[in-house]
Parts: structure tokens; C-alpha cells; sequence
């Protein structure tokens, strides 16, 4: 596929659910080894915080392949921490591998889009290593510009209307807990709309158990 067409200076994985399973397999271990096939010999890799059970297929991958493997949040890996909420962006305050990144504008909110935001900066940083360097500055124009309909876009104040593709339970936990963090003690209203080969139930359940989480 697309991703196997080159051998690239770094790769990136985010973190792993149960999607696309007709396609990637039943449990998070075989889904994380379709998705680990990206991992090239020699060649870094940067990944979001994972399960037990997906973290373990990736280091026995990284390890046969000989490529190094950096976890954001992990010894030795990038990290992020939301230092301002607003309702429709954050502010971010990211170190990287070889940089820190202060007052990072990120228009995409929640502790999920923090992690890809420092996912996005181990990458750059390891593509660095490799001779492709980008200036500090560029690094948070680019976060700063991202766009992305659909991912806790509010779309109406009044009342609050938000619309987000979740569509797995690791995205619907993601959703739960940022509308618990912008809309603390506020009745919710859920329109869930998916397709066949997604567990409705399932993302239903996660979605409101996360939010009595935090009741």
C-alpha cells in the first residue's frame, strides 16, 4: 500500500483500536501487527502512548528489524502538556527529542490531540536526524495551521452543537473524556450515526460510560 511504497527517514504510528477489523484481525495484537508493517529495517519510530497488548507486537517488531523505538510520553520519547484550554483550540508546551516547543497553538483540542501533536514533533525531529531539518518556528506554524472537520468541531454555540468522527471505542473514550474536560456537569445529547461493520453498541457504551467517569 501507500505506506510500503518507499523506505522512509522515520515512521510514525498512532495509537491503536479496534478498527477496520475485517481487514487487520479480531484482537489488538493482530491489528497492531498488520499496522507494524510500516516498520522498515534500521529505520526510527515514533508511536503514540499504546496498550500492553499492541506496545508489546511493536518492540518485538522494532526489535527483530533493528529500528528504534520512542514513545511520546516514555523515557526518551517526546511529550506535550496543555498548559490553556479554550473551546476550540489549546495551547501546548511540547519537549521533543533534540527541542522544547513553547506556547504551541494546536486548533485541535483534547489530551488525544496533544499526544499526536508531540507524535507529529518526534517525527519531524527524527526526520531531522536524517538531514531533512525544519526551523522551531515552522514546526508550530505547521500545528498551528492545522484544520481537521470533524474532530470535536464545534460548529454551533448556541446551543453547543459538536461534531466528531469517532468511530471506534479508543476514539469514543477520546471524545468522552474531552467533552468532560469543555463541558463539565452539561446534559449531552448523542445522535450516533455508523456503519454496519462498526459496533454501535460498543462506542455508545464507551462514549457514556466515560462521561459518568466523570460525574
Amino acid at each position: 500500500d501507500a505506506t510500503n511504497v518507499i523506505t522512509p527517514l522515520a515512521c510514525a504510528i498512532t495509537r491503536l483500536g479496534y478498527d477496520h477489523m475485517l481487514e487487520l484481525g479480531s484482537t489488538l495484537a493482530e491489528i497492531a501487527g498488520e499496522k507494524a508493517g510500516i516498520i522498515k529495517p534500521v529505520v526510527p519510530v515514533v508511536s503514540a502512548p499504546q496498550l500492553p497488548e499492541a506496545l508489546e507486537v511493536l518492540q518485538e517488531v522494532c526489535l527483530e528489524r533493528g529500528a528504534q523505538l520512542l514513545v511520546v510520553g516514555e523515557e526518551g520519547g517526546p511529550r506535550a502538556e496543555i498548559s490553556k484550554h479554550e473551546p476550540q483550540r489549546m495551547t501546548l508546551s511540547i519537549r521533543g527529542l533534540d527541542r522544547a516547543y513553547h506556547g504551541v497553538e494546536c486548533p485541535l483540542v483534547g489530551r488525544h490531540q496533544a499526544e499526536n501533536a508531540a507524535l507529529a514533533v518526534g517525527l519531524v525531529e527524527l526526520a531531522a536526524r536524517q538531514g531533512l531539518s525544519l526551523p522551531a518556528e515552522a514546526v508550530k506554524q505547521g500545528i498551528a495551521s492545522v484544520r481537521w472537520p470533524g474532530r470535536f468541531q464545534i460548529v454551533r454555540l448556541r446551543p453547543t452543537v459538536v461534531l466528531d468522527g469517532a468511530h471506534d471505542e479508543a476514539a469514543a473514550e477520546a471524545l468522552a473524556e474531552t467533552l468532560r474536560v469543555y463541558f463539565p456537569n452539561r446534559r449531552i445529547f448523542l445522535v450516533l450515526s455508523v456503519g454496519r461493520d462498526k459496533d454501535a453498541a460498543a462506542i455508545a457504551d464507551f462514549i457514556a460510560e466515560g462521561l459518568r467517569a466523570g460525574s
